[in-house]
């Protein structure tokens, strides 16, 4: 019975690391959503990104991850103090965001490569 308990603990062991192993962002990205549609630097897409997970600092702003253009009224909205994240290295490239107000749109990205 302890050897059919230790091997249960050791196998949950070694699955709860696999679960909770951190990955590395392999780049960061300070974006400012202005009045005029805004896309991710090419520097970041050049690192051949697959998910970027992002905070939303200071005011509101509107995405399509369609390459449509968004406008302050229409497209996905999303909420100073939101946390957004965006999978697929299509959905990066087509990325394009405009403010909804007077304020431009702070956003603080993490990126990470595809898995």
């Amino acid at each position: 019975m302890t050897r059919i308990l230790s091997c249960v603990l050791v196998l949950c062991l070694g699955v709860s690391g696999l679960l909770c192993a951190q990955v590395a962002a392999l780049t960061k990205e300070t974006m400012t959503i202005t009045a005029s549609v805004t896309m991710f630097d090419s520097a970041t897409l050049d690192k051949q990104v697959g998910r970027c997970t992002g905070v939303t600092e200071t005011a509101s702003f509107r995405f399509w991850t369609t390459g449509d253009a968004p406008t302050s009224s229409v497209g996905k909205l999303v909420n100073a103090g939101s946390v957004i994240e965006i999978v697929g290295a299509a959905s990066l490239r087509n990325f394009k965001a405009i403010r909804t107000g007077g304020t431009s749109a702070t956003v603080s990205w993490e990126c990470y490569g595809v898995r």
